[in-house]
């Protein structure tokens, strides 16, 4: 679930990894993508794809965020397209981003398009249907062509999976957000995981080249499992651990540092920072100088891929046969009954696993297998802030982890729903939540 209206959160301590930064990524991915397109003359460095999916209960904040990119955006050098779907029946379109010269304020400059081969003739879109992003992000790349391009994802968002009966939270009934990312309350559709695979690779294809960021201003979408699902068409993915605070990404502090000069890992750093800063106490999103609590995180896929998935897989073989040592089991449900936990509890921050694990009893085999995943895990995330005691303990990405005295998802043993289920994790788990 994305974006609660008020947090019970404690602490302003803000915190960054404080990671070299990768330059930027030149080659194109998998070859399929082909060479990179031929940009017409004048084309803009950078074309930003939102896909706004305000039919539900976040929808006054959706008009606030695009007043927010009206006042950040730099016009010479960024393109940012938005396709909207508020929670009136009919209000569905595009909004070419346009600066505000008045700065932020409340009335938006830009203005709507509905005219469009994937807007029906009522102007409302089911804005849970992927067909329908897959369509926006097409048409945007054939009339917005630039040298670098990113998709956000505005919405809710629960992680990979959840369970109807374990939504608790008053502001949300039972049942209503239970998997996925971007609910339509009104069509009553939604997108989830493996959606993520079409998306992107469709949006790559059209681009000639991998989407240079996935970003989700969406609860909970910081997985290890959301990286590896779209690795073979991204090249960064930002998003949160924690569910988010109302308000969202800050449009206006990101967009004011994206210009022609950024690189990919600048502007995903960029978001990164600016989004939880922006709830330091006095800053735009907390002005009261509430307790705010936020955590994001930027993964550089192609490292995830290279480094981190082989470490896990490797720690998963290792923990598995540590798994007979009563000591070494021991050890490792301490380390994970210890680790920092968000709103879906049955998923860990993989970093602070490993550093309990580093600090128990374990056997050397068992530590050395934790080390590898932490050095591969400090070259994938190449940004990480939070913010909140509640949360202090955050690295960047969660991975499914439940306990033993939780019930293991087996749609985690499906790879067409979850591709991260054909690496090796999943045999750990199984035995590990006996």
């Amino acid at each position: 679930m994305k974006k609660l209206l008020a947090l019970v959160a404690a602490g302003t301590v803000l915190a960054g990894c404080g990671l070299v930064l990768p330059g930027l990524n030149t080659t194109d991915g998998p070859l399929r993508f082909g060479a990179r397109h031929k940009l017409p003359k004048g084309a803009k460095k950078w074309t930003i794809l939102m896909h706004v999916a305000a039919d539900n209960n976040l929808c006054p904040f959706a008009v606030k965020n695009m007043n927010e990119m009206e006042a950040g955006l730099d016009p010479a050098d960024v393109n940012v397209i938005c396709l909207y779907d508020g929670d009136q029946v009919g209000d569905s379109g595009v909004y070419e981003i346009q600066k505000d010269p008045n700065g932020m304020n409340d009335t938006l400059v830009s203005k709507i398009n509905t005219d469009l081969p994937f807007i029906p003739s009522n102007h409302e879109i089911n804005s849970g249907d992927p067909a329908v992003l897959k369509a926006f992000g097409e048409w945007a790349i054939q009339h917005y062509p630039a040298e670098h391009y990113g998709l956000g994802i505005w919405d809710h968002g629960s992680g990979i999976f959840r369970k109807k009966n374990r939504q608790t939270h008053p502001i949300f009934p039972a049942g209503m957000v239970y998997k996925g990312f971007s609910w339509d309350d009104n069509d009553g559709g939604h997108m989830e995981t493996a959606d993520l695979t079409g998306i992107t690779t469709d949006l790559a294809k059209a681009a000639g080249q991998p989407l240079d960021f996935l970003g989700f201003d969406a609860c909970l979408m910081g997985h290890v499992e959301i990286s590896y699902q779209v690795k073979d068409a991204v090249n960064y993915v930002c998003a949160s651990e924690q569910l988010e605070p109302g308000p969202g990404w800050d449009y206006q502090g990101w967009l004011s540092q994206v210009n022609g000069n950024s690189t990919p890992a600048q502007v995903a750093s960029a978001l990164v920072d600016s989004y939880v800063a922006s709830y330091q106490p006095g800053h735009i999103h907390n002005p009261d100088s509430s307790s705010q609590e936020a955590t994001m995180g930027a993964s550089d896929v192609h490292a995830l891929t290279a480094s981190l998935v082989p470490a896990l897989n490797n720690a998963a073989d290792v923990f598995t046969k540590a798994l007979s040592n009563a000591s070494d089991k021991a050890a490792l449900n301490q380390a994970r009954q210890s680790a920092q936990t968000f709103y879906n509890n049955d998923c860990a921050d993989l970093g602070d696993f490993c550093k309990n694990v580093l600090a128990s009893k374990a056997s050397s085999g068992v530590k050395k297998a934790a080390q590898g995943i932490q050095a591969a895990l400090a070259k994938t995330v190449i940004r990480e802030a939070h913010i909140g005691s509640g949360v202090s303990k955050a690295t960047g990405l969660v991975v499914y982890f439940p306990t033993h005295d939780m019930s293991y998802n087996s749609t985690y043993d499906d790879p067409s729903k979850i591709a991260f289920a054909a690496e090796h994790w999943r045999n750990f788990l199984k035995d590990f939540s006996k």
